[in-house]
């Protein structure tokens, strides 16, 4: 407003050069505002209101709400940040003009939580019983950590064992059959992965039982023996093969598919072991 006073002391007004001001105002904006975690986001702004005579001394942005500032600048509103855990952020900038004057402006990133990842690793994943099985895992969480582990040993849906700060252990499957073995892990923000492997357990094997005879053990040379044996398998009862070493010298001389019955003629003077050993 401009006023003009004239020598009687009378007064007179000139409006149309003035300017009206109102107070600064933060508009924010985050791109993207919206993610899962690791999310880079790009945080801006537009400052409306500020008086062609003022500037801005800083921009300071508090990532996340806390009501610490972590980056200022003297230059521009935009910066870019990593939000690596999953959550809700309320991002505020303070903008400060040259006469110190503050104004506020906020926008919500929303960071998408996410599952741990699970590795079953169970090893060996067959073999006759009793079996034991090494039961080893790996577990990350990439926007937080692992809380707890946990191993369902024969896939009931009865969680048998679970450990706060490792994920191995081991079990013995001793009855013949097929078992999916899984691992859970769960992260601290309460989500859960699993991994499944399965165990395939075959019936128990036990070497046969043989017993061997001679109709005669000493005599003069040349000496003709008749062996013989019983042997069954207590799996299956299928013997497969007989074999003699008839000197113990580690040489098998004489094998069968059908018999353990046999002759051996000893030329020699001497004391000899004769060995049997089949095969089921």
């Amino acid at each position: 407003m401009f006023r003009v006073t004239d020598n009687d002391g009378l007064t007179g007004y000139d409006t149309s050069q003035v300017i009206t001001v109102g107070p600064m105002g933060v508009n924010a904006s985050a791109t993207p505002s919206s993610g899962p975690a690791p999310l880079n986001v790009v945080l801006s702004a537009v400052v409306a209101g500020l008086s062609p005579a003022r500037t801005i001394a800083v921009y300071e942005w508090d990532f996340d709400g806390d009501g610490t500032f972590d980056h200022s600048s003297t230059v521009t509103p935009r910066v870019q940040h990593p939000y690596s855990t999953g959550g809700r952020y309320t991002s505020v900038l303070r903008v400060t003009d040259d006469l110190g004057n503050l104004a506020f402006g906020s926008v919500s990133v929303d960071v998408t939580r996410i599952p741990p990842q699970a590795q079953n690793n169970a090893e060996p994943n067959t073999g006759n019983a009793p079996l034991g099985v090494s039961l080893a895992a790996t577990a990350a969480d990439p926007d937080g950590s692992i809380v707890l582990n946990e191993w369902d040993y024969d896939g009931d849906g009865v969680f048998d064992w679970f450990s706060t700060t490792g994920s191995n252990t081991s079990f013995i499957f001793r009855a013949p059959g097929t078992y999916n073995t899984v691992f859970r892990a769960t992260d601290n923000d309460g989500f859960t992965t699993t991994s499944s492997k399965t165990i395939t357990v075959g019936e128990s094997r036990v070497p046969p039982v043989v017993d061997a005879s001679a109709d005669a053990l000493e005599g003069a040379a040349p000496f003709t023996v008749h062996f013989s044996a019983t042997a069954n398998d207590p799996d299956d009862g299928n013997i497969t093969l007989y074999e003699w070493d008839f000197d113990g010298d580690g040489t098998y001389d004489h094998s069968s598919t059908t018999t353990a019955t046999t002759e051996h003629r000893y030329d020699a003077s001497g004391s000899y072991e004769a060995r049997l050993r089949v095969t089921d």
